[in-house]
């Protein structure tokens, strides 16, 4: 994993501790396709959308596409346009081991 773009790396440690779905982050096709295909429902999304303005200071509005939330790719691409940079104290969980 390492190599890997900081900001994917957190936020599917993100989405793996909100809602214990894996993201497979070496996996293009997987990551380009729907949230939803990682078996996110609507309310892990919304857990997911207020963890990104906690930890990556994306503010969200009414205005916002919903493009921005439609894949893995398009968030990540979102945050690193829109956020802070990757928080420090965040610990990274991959194949269970603290990457701190």
């Amino acid at each position: 994993m390492s190599g890997a773009d900081p900001v994917a790396v957190h936020l599917g440690a993100l989405i793996q501790e909100l809602s214990g779905h894996t993201i497979p982050l070496d996996d293009a096709a997987a990551t380009a396709g729907p949230l939803w295909n990682f078996g996110m429902t609507s309310s892990d999304v919304i857990r997911l959308l207020n963890g990104v303005e906690e930890r990556f200071g994306v503010t969200w509005s009414l205005d916002d596409s919903a493009e921005a939330f439609s894949s893995f790719d398009a968030l990540v691409a979102h945050v690193a346009e829109h956020g802070m940079t990757v928080p420090e104290a965040v610990p990274v969980v991959a194949a269970g081991r603290d990457e701190r």
